[in-house]
Order: C-alpha cells, then sequence, then structure tokens
C-alpha cells in the first residue's frame, strides 16, 4: 500500500492566534489586550481580559470559569440534598398559593 505524506500548510499570520491559545488565552492582532476563552453548556465563550498582561488574564480566565462552576475555583455550586429541594418546592407552592392537587 502506498501512502502520500502532504507538509502542513503554512499559517497566515493573521491565524496564529487563533492556533496558539491552548491555555485559552490569546490575542487579537490588532488588540494589546488578552482574550479568554472556554466552553460552558456546549458553548463557545469569548469576552476580552481587558489587561496587556498574560498572567492576569489567565487569572481572569479561572475567576470567569469559577464563575461559571467550571475548573478549581467553583464558587457556591452546591448540589441541594432530596429533603432540601422538596422543602425548597413546596415553599414554593405556599408561596405561590397553587394547590398540591390536580384540579379534577
Amino acid at each position: 500500500m502506498v501512502t502520500q505524506v502532504l507538509s502542513y500548510p503554512s499559517l497566515a499570520r493573521s491565524e496564529l492566534p487563533r492556533v496558539m491559545d491552548r491555555d485559552g488565552v490569546y490575542r487579537q492582532p490588532d488588540s494589546p489586550h488578552w482574550m479568554i476563552r472556554f466552553r460552558y453548556r456546549g458553548r463557545q465563550t469569548r469576552e476580552s481580559s481587558r489587561t496587556t498582561s498574560r498572567r492576569e488574564a489567565l487569572a481572569y480566565r479561572r475567576q470567569r470559569m469559577g464563575e461559571f462552576g467550571l475548573g478549581k475555583g467553583r464558587i457556591g455550586s452546591e448540589i441541594p440534598t432530596l429533603k432540601e429541594a422538596a422543602e425548597a418546592l413546596l415553599m414554593h407552592i405556599r408561596a405561590s398559593r397553587k394547590s398540591r392537587r390536580a384540579p379534577a
């Protein structure tokens, strides 16, 4: 069996920042600020870190991921127990004055 080996095509200068962002931070060619990116619920989230320091951009990315409940820096995303969930549901039903029985 004969296979053909093709060389990897060279990338244009504008494509390099998008390829080199393995750790979730990258810089647009025309901007001094670092951009951050991460995935949340199957969607790509991108935003500016508003900083020119790569180290600060990485810290900002960790903070934002923690706000979304991702990564090591999770912020208070505890899973309620069944008892807590049932109490919250009953409190909601009482507060909204809904009947627990279905109408006949």
